[in-house]
């Protein structure tokens, strides 16, 4: 087995002599034996143990184990302790999600104070495959079939290749000590379920269960790669960023793993990537999406993503105001009193100044607004007007308006109130014009 340890490194790349290695350890077999390749094989390395307090005195006596075998070794092991169930109860979380949390947390913790090259982990053939069972059972997608992968940016696993059986045969040959966890033979947890009960049954089917997954794995995972480097490139020629949105164009080709895949970045799950597929197929407008930290908006076939944002704050501008900004625009501000043809430009506004009433103040547009659009005979509903102008959800939500007393004289980037405009009569001109501007696609 040490033979194909190394050539499993080597192989895969996990990891080279010049790394600094940081090995998770529990104290069980698959840990333990790990321990041991690892020293036997002249690695650089450090070991990290959790005691997550879910046993009792065992999880105590676990700990110390690891500490007195790891330190009789010669080498340097740390070791934490956590109040799992309160930490579950707090977060509402099952207690083996928070037990990864926790120990994931301290581990990148150590990485960074210590300045650990990589993480390594136990993981073997028989919990990558019970690994797919489970997300087969709750539902999943590629990812999910091909199971853990021997390499995760700084995560490696060594032992992936390797059984459950060979572990046990290097553990007892080479006389390597270990903690037996008995909560294992627990069916309490769903991957123990899956190991004692439906992984023997599948194995009536097939004694060589593990050897076929493993070759069924190395598909999948060349055909995960192949398909992202596919998915990666129609996400270049379809996906544009303006300002702070991302802005997904579609060729009337609305493939549920391509929309899943470019949305992935910004948190929307599933269910939500299904109804986002369908608004696009039937052609919606106007369709609303959230995730924790986005904004989806369909736009006929196109999505436009935005980060959410707070409320914009009204803002007061006095006649003396040069530069004012948001979380969305900057506005500068001159007044001149030479009288010039007014702008044509959306992003400029030419105003009489004397028909201003000052302060000024800039807030988001409401529902009920009104203006008196300019070249229009007429009051116009801003909610109306930004229909007309098909301006999508995502950015009516950003669109700002500067009132004087109780008129809207501009809708900010948009459109001039035409009561407002200069004239021959005009004396003085308040000019703004608009210097950054997300708004625009």
């Amino acid at each position: 087995m040490l033979t194909l340890f190394l050539k499993e490194i080597e192989d895969k790349r996990l990891f080279s002599k010049a790394d600094r290695l940081l090995l998770a350890v529990s104290g069980g077999v698959d840990s333990m034996v790990l321990t041991h390749l690892l020293k036997a094989t002249g690695y650089d390395f450090a070991v990290a143990h959790c005691n997550f307090k879910l046993r009792g005195s065992e999880s105590d006596e676990d700990e110390r184990f690891v500490f007195d075998t790891i330190r009789s070794m010669g080498m340097e092991c740390f070791t934490t302790s956590f109040t799992t169930n309160n930490y579950a109860t707090e977060k509402g979380i099952s207690i083996q999600m928070a037990a990864r949390e926790l120990r994931y947390a301290w581990f990148d913790q150590l990485m960074d104070e210590h300045s650990f090259d990589k993480l390594v982990t136990a993981h073997h053939a028989n919990d990558a495959f019970e690994t797919v069972l489970f997300n087969l059972a709750k539902g999943t997608g590629l990812r999910g079939l091909r199971g853990i992968v021997p390499k995760q940016g700084k995560l490696v696993r060594p032992l992936l290749s390797f059984t459950k059986e060979q572990i046990l045969a290097y553990a007892q040959a080479e006389r390597v000590q270990w903690r037996e966890d008995d909560s294992n033979a627990s069916n309490k947890y769903s991957r123990n379920l899956i190991r004692n009960e439906v992984v023997p049954l599948l194995q009536q089917i097939n004694p060589g269960l593990l050897a076929t997954f493993m070759s069924t794995q190395k598909r999948l995972i060349a055909t995960e790669e192949l398909l992202n480097d596919t998915l990666e490139e129609l996400a270049r020629r379809h996906t544009q960023q303006v300002g702070e949105d991302w802005i997904i164009t579609f060729d009337n080709a609305y493939n549920l793993v391509f929309i899943e895949f470019v949305l992935a970045p910004f948190g929307f799950n599933l269910d939500q990537v299904v109804d986002i597929q369908q608004a696009l197929t039937k052609g919606h407008v106007g369709g609303k999406f959230l995730s924790k930290s986005y904004q989806l908006n369909v736009d006929r076939n196109r999505l436009v993503i935005s980060p959410s944002h707070q409320v914009t704050k009204e803002i007061s501008i006095s006649s003396t105001t040069r530069e004012v900004s948001n979380d969305w625009f900057s506005l500068r501000i001159a007044i001149k009193q030479e009288v010039q043809s007014p702008a044509r430009d959306v992003k400029q506004a030419s105003i009489d100044f004397d028909k201003l009433q000052f302060p000024l103040t800039i807030r988001k547009w409401r529902p009920g607004d009104y203006f008196y659009p300019l070249g229009m005979k007429g009051k116009k509903k801003i909610s109306d007007f930004m229909i007309d102008n098909k301006i999508p959800l995502n950015l009516k939500e950003r669109v700002c308006v500067l009132t004087s007393g109780d008129d809207i004289t501009w809708v900010i980037g948009h459109r001039l109130d035409d009561r407002f405009k200069i004239t021959k009569e005009t004396k003085c001109v308040y000019q703004i014009e608009l210097t950054e501007d997300d708004q625009s696609i």
